[in-house]
């Protein structure tokens, strides 16, 4: 008879050997970038400059979060301010800090455990529903392995949304509504997205009780994968005199209804022989477009749910700029599934594997030297 652990380890053997090994080899790709093609201190906002194992996990936005965690937030008229940062994973962040002593530290583990977590709800989700093992770890193994996946390893979102997202088209696809629900809550106080979920969840079950009148349990459940986001809104008329506060601040952050429009424009001027070139523009639409057909796929073969919510996560920020869809687009697994399905071709697979670890360490190293990336 085989043990407990043996047991744990046929079952998620897959989801684990991933996570060890892309998130081993990032963490040596990001040292060596950072001691390597050290850029000026200044340009990288450097966090953690006395441990560069960990420094190089904590830029850009790890500040917002970092800041919020030891200090709390802030609110400061026509400039970038901590308020646009939902307060799920500093809080999470501040907790762990105050076991292991230190911020950045703390949410390095966090970022990590969610992310391990994250992948294996995505591994038993692929198998329920691609019904095919290959498929199912093609599908883990292409996000572990997307040019931007190295945020999942950052002081950053991306890896507890995820998990939230995850859980909560898991536990719709059991029907299991109250869990769908709790799931929901939790990823729109993390990210303002989440509250997409709420949609979503309303949407699913409604379809699932067609023909009987559910609409007030709907609502219901709706209303509590809605919380995380109310509950923020709460806190910040109270805190700064606007529930709207996280977006109204957008601005200072360069992001405007029709943003797009302005930077998408260079595209059309630029020389790709001489320079200089609107690369991050580029990324992030070729990012765009490989969620939006992504989620389009998806309707047919997995769903509207999933479908609407890869549309919205991407079109919402989208109408407002470009900025970032490389990042975001992380969230829309129905891509990935779709995408993992299509590479049963050997070639395409295989094309796949070389592209993606390339541009994975090449932006790991931009990244890590302060240049924006998403």
């Amino acid at each position: 008879m085989r043990s407990a652990l043996q047991r744990f380890w046929a079952e998620w053997s897959w989801p684990l050997q991933v996570f060890l090994l892309t998130r081993l080899a990032l963490l040596g790709v990001a040292f060596l970038a950072d001691v390597a093609l050290p850029g000026p201190p200044e340009a990288a906002g450097r966090l953690e400059p006395s441990n560069l194992w960990l420094d190089v996990w904590a830029r850009w936005d790890s500040g917002f979060y970092l800041h919020i965690a030891t200090q709390g937030y802030y609110l400061y008229p026509d400039e970038p301010s901590a308020v646009a940062f939902f307060p799920l994973y500093p809080l999470l962040l501040k907790g762990l800090a105050g076991l292991v002593g230190n911020a950045v530290l703390a949410g390095v583990l966090l970022s990590h455990l969610s992310f391990a977590l994250a992948l294996m709800v995505l591994w038993k989700l692929s198998l329920q529903l691609l019904n095919s093992p290959a498929a199912a770890r093609r599908a883990v193994l292409y996000l572990a392995i997307f040019p931007t996946s190295f945020y999942f390893s950052a002081v950053y979102t991306e890896s507890l949304s995820l998990l939230w997202v995850l859980l909560a088209f898991y536990a719709l696809h059991e029907r299991r509504w109250e869990w769908a629900a709790v799931s929901a809550a939790l990823a729109s106080a993390t990210r303002v997205t989440g509250i997409l979920l709420a949609g979503v969840l309303w949407l699913e079950y409604l379809r699932a009780w067609e023909g009987r009148s559910r609409w007030p349990v709907g609502l219901a459940l709706a209303g509590v994968g809605s919380l995380g986001l109310l509950s923020y809104m709460a806190f910040l008329a109270v805190q700064f005199g606007d529930p709207l506060a996280f977006w109204s601040v957008q601005g200072s952050f360069s992001r405007e209804v029709g943003g797009f429009i302005e930077e998408i424009r260079p595209l059309f001027q630029q020389n790709f022989l001489t320079g200089p070139i609107s690369w991050n523009v580029l990324l992030d639409l070729l990012a765009l477009v490989f969620g939006v057909v992504g989620s389009l796929v998806a309707a047919r073969r997995l769903g509207l749910g999933y479908a609407l919510f890869g549309l919205l996560s991407l079109l919402i920020p989208f109408s407002s700029g470009t900025g970032s869809l490389s990042r975001y687009v992380l969230m829309v697994f129905p891509a990935f599934m779709v995408l993992a399905e299509a590479a049963e071709r050997p070639w395409l697979d295989s094309l796949i594997r070389f592209i993606f670890p390339l541009l994975l360490g090449l932006l790991l190293a931009i990244h890590v030297n302060g240049i924006f990336v998403a």
